[in-house]
């Protein structure tokens, strides 16, 4: 078993692998963390704080998630299919911030 001071001190050699391999290798862990901040305004500053190993500021992180699920909730009220609006408000009220 390993002890918490070796992770502790293996885990960002790991993350750091993990992150040059995205680039080359589209299934590995990094690589499908950076593909989900597609869609949101700041993507690409998400996507390079990721890569250089720096925090995302969860105030615009959140601010862009909201966006986002307001133009898809807006989307799905648009086609006028009650299931699917009677849908997007219960998962409007599931998530909701």
């Amino acid at each position: 078993m390993l002890c918490y001071a070796v992770i502790v001190a293996l885990l960002p050699k790991v993350l750091k692998a993990d992150i040059e391999m995205s680039t080359i290798n589209k299934k590995c862990w990094i690589a499908e963390f950076l593909d989900a901040f597609h869609g949101l305004e700041r993507s690409g500053d998400f996507q390079h704080r990721v890569r250089t190993r720096q925090t995302i500021p969860q105030s615009q992180f959140v601010v862009d998630v909201r966006k986002r699920l307001r133009s898809i909730w807006y989307q799905v009220n648009q086609l006028g299919n009650v299931d699917h609006m009677d849908k997007a408000a219960k998962y409007h009220n599931w998530v909701a911030f």
